[in-house]
């Protein structure tokens, strides 16, 4: 009887819980993760929104960029080369149309797009390093001591990881933000071209 009681253990399913899932991770880090991932996927689509309105109030023989391929950001991986263009391409964009109006002295948001796309590179990069470097440490701990301890350097990567998204959001919001006042000079103007600066043409 001990013998069969024993196997019907066995053969029970292992019970899932956060340490299951999760081995040597701090919760409270991983909600704030996800929260942060969360939060800044809507002000992503918030950002890209207003740069989709910023490069519709260019006139269409000035845009460098057809409005809806912003858009584009949302595809991993590319979105970090996408950054680059997005920077030079819309502010360009505003520049050539506002020159076109006799309008100077307003920024378009050059500098700190390409602040925006360099540190989406390097935040990215780092994020990346810094999860293979935590990734080996643990596996050499596993192969020498057979167990794998909670390191500091799990803290030091998690905390680098959400300081470097929070500043990615904040450069991506201060871009769209420039962008979009400075397209506010060029909505309404564009009737002797024909054309109307604030229709999107995808």
């Amino acid at each position: 009887m001990a013998y069969l009681g024993q196997e019907s253990n066995l053969d029970s399913p292992p019970t899932l819980d956060f340490e299951t899932l999760f081995p040597n991770q701090d919760p409270s880090m991983i909600l704030m993760g996800c929260g942060l991932a969360v939060v800044g996927f809507l002000v992503s689509i918030w950002c890209l929104l207003m740069l989709m309105r910023a490069q519709a109030a260019v006139p269409e023989n000035h845009r460098k960029i057809a409005p809806g391929l912003v858009w584009l950001s949302l595809i991993p991986c590319f979105n970090i080369v996408w950054a680059y263009f997005l920077a030079i391409w819309i502010p360009g964009s505003l520049d050539a149309a506002l020159r076109e109006r006799g309008i100077s002295g307003v920024k378009t948001g050059r500098g700190i797009g390409l602040t925006y796309a360099v540190w989406f590179t390097l935040g990215t990069a780092l994020s990346f390093a810094l999860s293979f470097l935590v990734s080996f440490v643990q596996i050499q701990e596993l192969a020498m001591e057979g167990d794998v301890t909670t390191s500091p350097l799990i803290y030091v990567s998690q905390g680098i990881g959400i300081l470097a998204t929070l500043l990615n959001i904040v450069f991506f919001v201060l871009f769209a933000m420039k962008a979009r006042a400075a397209s506010r000079h060029l909505e309404g103007g564009a009737g002797a071209h024909g054309q109307h600066g604030d229709q999107i043409k995808w």
